[in-house]
């Protein structure tokens, strides 16, 4: 058994952070830091004997603080939520912090996850921590002496224990409010977080619009580099018909229709395995019902990465019952990285005759209208910023590009989709799909209130993406290309980035 202590990093007022690492003699190790006595880390072995950290977390100051998701954190005074921030003790009624959407006290108003606690070693298998809370503090009566010890023991059992004595009558109601992934946060959402290539001068650069942290795509709604499904895209009404009954799914925009599964795939923690030097499969359990959808659905994704230079994602989903499927990437391009603006001067090639105007819900109509003599037509390369603001409804209602455009050539067959060119960094980017549609989106919402990689304020226009799919809200349009599945019936497709 042992304790260490490391600097693990500083607080934005120069006070330093401590990490305490406890390591039992099965090798089984827990690591807090002194900022929140956060539950940093709790490493085990897997079945195969390799060990793996299974707390969701952040490895800086920083991120722990920019997020508000209270990972690993202690909480308190008083844990979990009081409703309108008030309640009487003593006969005196005390309004403490409204840190919830102005209405409700959540975790205390944040003082105990974000104070700096002191810390002891106290034995070769615990560590306690300690902190002060004043009087009035957020709005709470007492002055509070708290510690938090957390010992680790050779049964591999993390005990956390809690004290705290007031001066006085108050409520106090503390937890510890760690994420756990017992497949390890590695396995993460299968989201494409970074793809890197040279310029004409060989300089590497990201080319994948994102965030730098978990609680960055959290907070955010642009999906980036996500994992999209059930059905990817729309639904209208979030309704549909399968095996002769309709279906209520989640109706997550505008309270209208169904927008990417509602959510579901994106969100998820999927499991990883590295099948090949090249190669990492990612898995993930669907349940029947999940956001309304039926079917239970076992699904994977897996990212080959070629001497070629094609990044190559596999979708595959067999489910147990008949249920639509449709899926995709949903990452946004900018091949002269974000760091140099939009991708309005990016000129783009799409290999397709045909798009599927939409209604204001963007909900196709039904028409496949042909792009000849519009502001769609991208058979020939043209910069994505020449006609986007053209005096066309469509462009108007979407603010640019959010249209599904219908692919050239036979269904299932895999064959060109759009080809990318970025001239003031010579980058290129071909993408290749046996899918009938792609979606064009050209970042419309995009609006300067999210940062992302490296400190970057994202902006409109700041990325592009080139969604492989079936075309929107297909499950409701008989004359378009089909994705129901029945039992046993595989959704199977494959789509490449090249560049």
């Amino acid at each position: 058994m042992s304790v260490t202590k490391t600097l693990f990093d500083t607080m934005p007022d120069g006070r330093e952070v401590y990490l305490y690492t406890i390591e039992n003699n099965n090798g089984i190790s827990a690591g807090i830091i002194t900022r929140g006595a956060t539950l940093q880390s709790f490493c085990c072995p897997d079945r195969e004997g390799v060990t793996g950290d299974i707390i969701m977390g952040f490895d800086t100051v920083a991120g722990h603080m920019a997020s508000g998701t209270y990972t690993g954190n202690v909480i308190g005074q008083y844990a979990n939520r009081i409703c309108g921030g008030k309640f009487t003790v003593g006969g005196k009624e005390y309004q403490v912090t409204q840190n919830e959407k102005g209405k409700t006290c959540l975790h205390g108003g944040g003082e105990f996850n974000s104070a700096l606690w002191k810390a002891i070693i106290i034995d070769d298998d615990a560590v306690e921590f300690s902190y002060f809370s004043a009087d009035g503090n957020e709005g709470f009566p007492g002055n509070i002496d708290v510690t938090v010890t957390y010992i680790l023991t050779d049964r591999n059992e993390l005990e956390i224990r809690y004290k705290a004595v007031p001066d006085r009558e108050t409520v106090i109601n503390m937890t510890n409010h760690a994420y756990f992934n017992l497949g390890t946060t590695a396995n993460g959402d299968a989201t494409l977080q970074s793809f890197c290539c040279p310029d004409r001068e060989g300089v590497t650069g990201d080319i994948i619009m994102g965030f730098d942290t978990v609680a960055g795509h959290m907070a955010s709604g642009t999906y980036t580099g996500n994992v999209i499904g059930q059905y990817a895209n729309r639904i209208c009404g979030g309704k549909f018909t399968v095996g002769g009954k309709e279906y209520q799914v989640t109706q997550n925009e505008k309270g209208k229709t169904c927008l990417h599964g509602g959510g579901e795939f994106n969100s998820a923690l999927w499991k990883a395995i590295i099948i090949d030097d090249d190669a990492v499969e990612f898995s993930y359990f669907s349940a029947d019902g999940n956001e309304g959808f039926p079917g239970n659905i076992d699904v994977t994704v897996t990212y080959i990465l070629t001497d070629r230079n094609e990044l190559e994602i596999r979708y595959k989903a067999v489910p147990d019952r008949e249920t639509v499927i449709n899926m995709t990437n949903h990452a946004y391009f900018n091949l002269g990285t974000t760091a140099n603006g939009d991708v309005l001067d990016h000129e783009l090639q799409l290999f397709c005759d045909y798009y599927t105007p939409t209604n204001a819900d963007s909900i196709p109509t039904g028409e496949l209208r042909s792009v000849e003599g519009t502001a769609f037509d991208f058979r020939k390369p043209k910069k994505i910023g020449r006609d986007i603001g053209a005096d066309d409804e469509q462009l108007i209602m979407c603010r640019g590009y959010d249209h599904n455009f219908c692919v050239n050539g036979e269904k299932g067959k895999l064959r060109l989709v759009a080809r990318v060119k970025d001239e003031k960094s010579g980058r290129k980017l071909e993408v290749m799909s046996d899918l009938p549609g792609v979606q064009l989106y050209t970042g419309n919402f995009i609006d300067g209130t999210e940062t992302g990689k490296n400190g970057i304020v994202l902006e409109k226009h700041y990325g592009f993406c080139l969604e492989t799919q079936y075309y929107p809200d297909t499950p409701n349009q008989p004359d378009f290309p089909q994705c129901t599945f029945k039992k046993g019936e595989a959704f199977e497709s494959v789509t490449i980035f090249k560049v």
